[in-house]
């Protein structure tokens, strides 16, 4: 059995891998863009003898040209929309009780960019 967070970090990554490029860490210079990286992870336990309880939060960053503002907006749009149909991970049932997207402008070098954030708080039992 593994722990909650890695659970719900799996479970994020096998979504995401399957709309976009992602990484557990930052990519290299040159990585083609749109990409996901999966960011920090947050664990809130409950208090219980005998079962786990928790909620799991999940930071999922993307990265996007600055001419690809509906490439990322999709891309975030068809992440959380496939998260939310998740019911069960291999070890656990889960329930997606709060989404929360952001996006922003950024500048990398030279280069202009847009950085979404997406956090999503899953109940795990």
């Amino acid at each position: 059995m593994i722990s909650p967070q890695q659970d719900i970090y799996n479970t994020v990554y096998g979504v995401c891998d399957k709309l976009s490029d992602v990484y557990e860490k930052a990519p290299p210079k040159g990585t083609p863009y749109p990409f996901i990286w999966l960011g920090q992870t947050e664990l809130l336990p409950d208090r219980n003898k005998s079962v786990i309880f928790a909620n799991v939060i999940q930071t999922i960053r993307f990265y996007a040209k600055d001419t690809q503002r509906g490439t990322i907006s999709q891309l975030m749009f068809d992440v959380e929309n496939a998260l939310r149909e998740l019911k069960e991970t291999d070890q656990s049932y889960i329930d997606l009780v709060r989404p929360n997207t952001t996006v922003l402008g950024e500048v990398d070098g030279n280069d202009n960019l847009y950085h979404g954030i997406l956090e999503v708080e899953f109940r795990v039992y």
